[in-house]
């Protein structure tokens, strides 16, 4: 009996130890759990205090640029105020005085300067530029536009110079309309244009001339309609260098030139 009651006092026991282990086992999950969650609520308090920290940087510098953008607009309508009046005193003056030279306004510069912030300075060296650009063309700006009145003779042998002789542009005198010539002003780089209409039935193959050397062509077929040509060319052109549109070969038909569309040669220095 005895032996009984020891075994059953000893499965008690056991049993008692187990259970603790468990428990045990169970209360250190709940502790590494606890840690895991105190560390993530640490980490989400930090991330709080950077938001409202980015939050106050963010409104300080949006009322910063909002004082800028106050301050600057002021300033614009400041300048574009002080630019009106000087604009309205140099009108005046050309309407008392007719077409004001550059001399003028050198000499109205000086006064207007001693009285006007630097913005103002700028305003008037702007409207100076304008005026001198408009009066005084540069005696440097070449450039020229000429078209065909009217339609050629038919089949133009070859060689024969086209004649472009209405002059809509002739910027430095270079151009000729009565032998279609452009004799060039001053050495530099030239870009060159042309357009050749042809009838239907008609075709024609033209080549540009500079300093007596082919430097390009164009060709136009006007089989069912009208047909046009057009040819650009960039070149290194000498003062006193002759330019010119010729026939490549003999047409067939003439060169058109009206409303619906015209022959034309141009040219101007880049430089």
């Amino acid at each position: 009996m005895r032996i009984i009651v020891l075994v059953w006092l000893a499965t008690c026991i056991v049993g008692n130890f187990a259970t603790i282990f468990d428990s045990s086992n169970l209360l250190l999950k709940m502790m590494s759990r606890l840690e895991i969650l105190e560390r993530k609520s640490e980490k989400y308090d930090g991330l709080l205090q950077e938001n409202e920290l980015l939050k106050k940087l963010i409104s300080e510098l949006s009322t910063k640029v909002h004082n800028l953008e106050e301050c600057k607009g002021f300033k614009d309508k400041e300048e574009i105020h002080n630019f009106e009046k000087l604009s309205s005193k140099v009108n005046a003056s050309q309407s008392s005085k007719g077409s004001v030279g550059n001399e003028n306004l050198i000499q109205i510069m000086p006064m207007t300067e001693a009285k006007q912030s630097d913005g103002t300075k700028d305003n008037v060296m702007l409207v100076s530029h304008i005026n001198k650009r408009i009066d005084n063309p540069s005696p440097d700006q070449i450039a020229f536009y000429a078209y065909m009145s009217t339609i050629t003779q038919a089949n133009l042998p070859t060689y024969h110079i086209l004649r472009f002789d209405v002059v809509v542009v002739n910027r430095g005198e270079g151009y000729h309309k009565d032998d279609g010539v452009f004799t060039v002003p001053r050495s530099g780089v030239y870009e060159f244009a042309w357009t050749i209409a042809i009838p239907t039935s008609g075709w024609v193959s033209v080549e540009i001339v500079v300093d007596g050397r082919v430097v390009g062509s164009s060709y136009a077929h006007g089989s069912d309609d009208w047909d046009f040509s057009t040819g650009i060319v960039v070149v290194q052109a000498t003062s006193g260098d002759h330019v010119f549109i010729r026939m490549h070969q003999n047409g067939s038909g003439v060169i058109n030139s009206d409303s619906r569309g015209r022959s034309s040669f141009s040219g101007w220095l880049l430089f």
